[in-house]
């Protein structure tokens, strides 16, 4: 009987483990996404400044099926100056 327990706790624990691996494989994989995407937001911006000589890059190949986090990425950009403000003025 204690063996039965003590080999399904480890096959547990091994399916646990790569579980961890494959979710912190998946965070560093959409964090990298997320940071090539505000990248491309950020390009974008620049190059539609007016006078702008920059020449256009490629568009970012996951960049319309990213296109739910434009306001996402808006927000925190709005967030970031309003919160700088704040700091100016009570500093």
């Amino acid at each position: 009987m204690g063996v039965f327990i003590f080999s399904k706790l480890r096959v547990t624990c091994v399916v646990v483990y790569r579980y961890c691996v494959v979710v912190n494989k998946l965070k560093v994989q959409w964090s990298s996404i997320r940071s090539c995407f505000a990248r491309e937001l950020r390009n974008e911006k620049e190059a539609a400044k007016s006078g702008s000589g920059k020449r256009r890059r490629a568009v970012y190949k996951f960049s319309r099926n990213l296109a739910f986090l434009r306001p996402h990425m808006k927000l925190k950009a709005l967030l970031e100056n309003y919160n700088s403000t704040l700091n100016d003025e009570v500093g």
